[in-house]
């Protein structure tokens, strides 16, 4: 997803190129979701319902923060500074996450 942020950074002039990063943006957004819940259902089996609270939780507090800070950058600076500053908070956040090893059960 970052990777489509990036290709709309810096291809922005083309509406088939658009086109095409939105769509896949769009793509991998979706399989996301079914992915983490997947993930949920393998690793927490003892609250299944707890886990998917906290997941919403947590996809609501990112939607939230997206828009505020979204907004932020738009209001002061330009559009690309939100399409610089996510690629930035992904690059920050997949050292913090990594492939998840420490997170599965063993």
């Amino acid at each position: 997803m970052g990777g489509c942020t990036l290709g709309q950074v810096f291809f922005c002039r083309s509406g088939a190129a658009a086109a095409l990063f939105m769509a896949l943006w769009g793509v991998m957004n979706t399989a996301m979701s079914v992915i983490w819940m997947t993930w949920m259902s393998r690793n927490v089996d003892d609250a299944p319902e707890a886990a998917g609270s906290l997941m919403v939780a947590a996809i609501q507090l990112s939607i939230l923060m997206r828009g505020v800070f979204g907004g932020l950058l738009l209001d002061g600076f330009s559009i690309l500074a939100t399409f610089i500053g996510s690629v930035i908070l992904a690059a920050v956040a997949l050292p913090l996450i990594g492939n998840g090893p420490r997170l599965s059960r063993s």
